[in-house]
């Protein structure tokens, strides 16, 4: 078990391969910060102003339950970041870990967004940063596993 482990960690924290790992996971923490922020504190939890949901085909009691929910998905969204940044902080080498972290919350996103679909006016931006931040984490693992040094 334990040689598993390792394979998810940096060998070293001074190369430059890591730092350039530890910028990109440090921007992705910050995104995840900031969206989960916007979903907490805004208004409308960016359920119409971002996520584009016609908040104003529904009853009132029906937008505040998407809003609530918005404010929810924000304050978990909150809590991977914490997680994220306990990891970045306090045991940078094992960073990689972060990147399956990652790759399941995005790929959770999107099977769940085909399943359970939601009217939209457009397609949220969110789309698309969900399939790019997918991408990047999987190809930032795999690269990781190729050469870890």
């Amino acid at each position: 078990m334990k040689s598993w482990i390792r394979k998810f960690k940096f060998s070293s924290t001074k190369s430059t391969y890591f730092k350039v790992h530890f910028v990109l996971l440090f921007v992705i923490t910050l995104i995840t910060l900031i969206r989960s922020l916007l979903h907490i504190f805004l208004p409308d939890g960016g359920a119409g102003v971002i996520a584009t949901i016609p908040l104003e085909n529904y009853s009132e009691p029906a937008q505040a339950t998407i809003v609530s929910m918005f404010a929810f998905w924000g304050l978990s969204q909150t809590m991977v970041a914490v997680v994220m940044i306990i990891v970045l902080w306090k045991m940078p080498q094992s960073s990689p870990l972060l990147y399956v972290l990652i790759a399941f919350e995005y790929l959770s996103r999107i099977l769940i967004g085909l399943y359970k679909p939601f009217e939209t006016i457009q397609t949220a931006p969110g789309v698309y940063g969900n399939y790019l931040l997918l991408f990047i984490a999987l190809g930032a693992l795999l690269i990781h596993f190729i050469r870890n040094d």
